[in-house]
């Protein structure tokens, strides 16, 4: 069992509605500021807004979308993560690619 990297963070325990747990995990993505944060996530917990924040705030060179679920990635969410770092246009769904290129000509013109 390979082990633990330093930057690991502990998991919290997780209870179907847990509301202090859910904020601990706000807390977590948003103190730590590295994209590795959102891997220790349980796919349960993890919402639209905690991945935006999560993306928002990485500063691993915008890496943490290739923690975000398919179902969660959005144009909004894509783009933030690419203007990070261009990079993470290969963990962008396909289907959003051209509507992204077009948000961002746009806002180049």
């Amino acid at each position: 069992m390979p082990k633990p990297s330093v930057h690991e963070p502990k998991l919290l325990p997780y209870q179907q509605g847990d509301l202090e747990n859910l904020c601990g995990l706000y807390a977590l993505i948003n103190a730590s500021r590295l994209a590795e944060a959102l891997r220790f996530v349980p796919k349960v917990l993890k919402t639209s807004e905690l991945c935006l924040v999560a993306v928002q705030n990485d500063h691993d060179g915008g890496w943490a979308i290739k923690y975000v679920p398919e179902a969660l990635k959005t144009p909004a969410l894509c783009l933030a993560a690419v203007k990070k770092n261009g990079y993470a246009l290969r963990f962008v769904p396909k289907a959003l690619k051209n509507e992204m290129r077009g948000r961002m000509e746009k806002s180049h013109v």
